[in-house]
Order: C-alpha cells, then sequence, then structure tokens
C-alpha cells in the first residue's frame, strides 16, 4: 500500500491508496465538450448513483459534449454521467451513473457559524482535504476559511463534529481570503428537485 501524506498550512495531500480508503465516497468529475475541458469533484448522495457537485463543473458537457466520472477504485475508467439536475445560479447540480450499491455521504440537517469543517477535492495526484470554520452565510453560499484550489469545485465540505455534508465548494476568494460554497438548503433544494421530478 502506497500512502503519502503532505502538510502544508491547512492542506493535507493523500496519495495512492489512502484515497478509495478514506473517502470511496468522493470522486472525481470531468467534463468536455468543443468549447474545452474541465474537471472538479463530486460526491455520492445516494446508493444509487446519485452524485452532488457544482454547476459549473459540468458546463462545458451539458450540451453536445460528454460528463465523465472517475472513481478512486478505478482511477483508469472513465465512467458516463447523466445530468440530471442544474442550477447555475446556485452552483449546484446533480448527475448520475448507473449501478447500484455506491456508498454515499449523509446530509447535515443545519449548520451554524463557527463550525469546523474540512473541504475535499479529488485530483490525479491524490485527494486533498482543506481545514476551516464556517464564517458567515449569504444568499445560496456559506463563506468559510478553508484555502481551496482550482479542482475542489464540487467536492464536499464536510462538517467535522457530525460527518455529514453542511456545503458543495464552488470557489475562492484570494483577495479576502475566504472559499465560498453552496449552503445546505440549495443542496436540499436540488435533491427535492430530483424526487419531483423522477419519482420512485
Amino acid at each position: 500500500m502506497v500512502r503519502v501524506v503532505l502538510m502544508v498550512a491547512s492542506l493535507v495531500v493523500l496519495s495512492g491508496s489512502s484515497c478509495a480508503e478514506k473517502y470511496p465516497e468522493v470522486v472525481r468529475v470531468c467534463a468536455s465538450s468543443e468549447l474545452g475541458r474541465g474537471c472538479g469533484t463530486g460526491f455520492f448522495v445516494s446508493e444509487d448513483g446519485y452524485i452532488v457537485t457544482a454547476e459549473h463543473v459540468v458546463s462545458y458537457g451539458e450540451e453536445d459534449g460528454m460528463i465523465y466520472v472517475i472513481h478512486s477504485h478505478y482511477p483508469h475508467l472513465k465512467i458516463a454521467a447523466e445530468v440530471m439536475f442544474t442550477d447555475a445560479t446556485s452552483d449546484v447540480a446533480i448527475i448520475k451513473i448507473s449501478g447500484r450499491g455506491h456508498r454515499s455521504i449523509p446530509i447535515c440537517e443545519g449548520s451554524t457559524i463557527g463550525d469546523k469543517i474540512i473541504s475535499i477535492g479529488l485530483f490525479d495526484t491524490g485527494l486533498e482535504v482543506a481545514q476551516g470554520h464556517v464564517i458567515d452565510f449569504v444568499g445560496y453560499y456559506v463563506q468559510t476559511t478553508t484555502v481551496i484550489r482550482q479542482g475542489f469545485s464540487g467536492g464536499p465540505m464536510l462538517d467535522v463534529e457530525n460527518a455529514c455534508v453542511m456545503g458543495v465548494n464552488s470557489r475562492f476568494h484570494p483577495i479576502k481570503k475566504y472559499a465560498l460554497g453552496v449552503r445546505l438548503e440549495a443542496i436540499q433544494w436540488a435533491m427535492d428537485q430530483i424526487v419531483h421530478r423522477f419519482p420512485g
């Protein structure tokens, strides 16, 4: 088993088989078309293949493009994904892959200012975890002290104490030094749309 851990400020980088062992619910999400290609992160919210990510991660592939998922258990396999829901205003998207038995992350019932969190991103080089806490809620978004970079987008923000998702990584403000995540209520709303559109 290969395990490499690198500490940089509040960032932990995991590579090798540790990705699959620690966070098998987290996947790499990529989209490509004639307009370009981009990758981010996503995470399972159901055992039947529903994955939450950021809308801007899948935007390249929404029309006449391709969206695929790379699971840490199968790093060389591109798994085709279907877009089930997107909302550019809140920057949330739900995609789906086939199969059942996928391990998922529970959604929190709530979050408050001061909660300790970790933001997770999955890259070709491994899984990265940024540590921080909640500092504010603004519109559709939650502001945190985590330092994230491109590729974290769409990954889960986890409540450390309760081990549940309280937000989705969206973007980092380099001047004000805070990260924005899609807040819990927007995730729940998006998942409700799936239930209404695809009952049963």
